[in-house]
């Protein structure tokens, strides 16, 4: 086994730790480096684009999660409004976190909207400066 062996493996287990620690310390422990040789590695491209990789497959696996989850959540939310056993401070918090998220599922939609727009745009910007550097 090559040092660069030894290293590349260490560097695996540290993206692992720094996704999963709650400290860089605790994160060096994990692996078995100090903390600045995770500082340093977080420095190197290559590491950090690894680093960066993996934390947004871990985000999307947790967006994948919690959108599975809003159904059943909506579906809570619908409940204790509805119940009108249940304390009216409690309905009226199921009111307005059932209103505040769908204002805020309404904006975030309106803003990929236009981010794609804008994207599309600058597509065709970029194709009509391709064409006319070429003429």
């Amino acid at each position: 086994m090559t040092n660069s062996d030894d290293t590349a493996r260490k560097q695996a287990r540290a993206i692992v730790a720094l996704l999963t620690s709650k400290t860089l310390d605790d994160a060096a422990g994990a692996v078995g480096c100090s903390k600045r040789q995770l500082q340093r590695w977080m420095q190197q491209p290559v590491f950090a684009a690894s680093l960066a990789s993996a934390q947004d497959d871990m985000l999307a696996h947790a967006a994948r999660r919690l959108t599975g989850m809003s159904a059943s959540a909506v579906g809570v939310l619908d409940q204790v409004m509805s119940d009108e056993g249940a304390p009216y401070g409690v309905r009226a918090r199921a009111a307005d976190l059932t209103l505040a998220n769908a204002l805020r599922f309404q904006e975030a939609v309106h803003l990929a909207r236009r981010v794609q727009a804008l994207e599309q745009g600058k597509g065709k910007v970029q194709d009509a400066k391709e064409t006319t550097d070429t003429d």
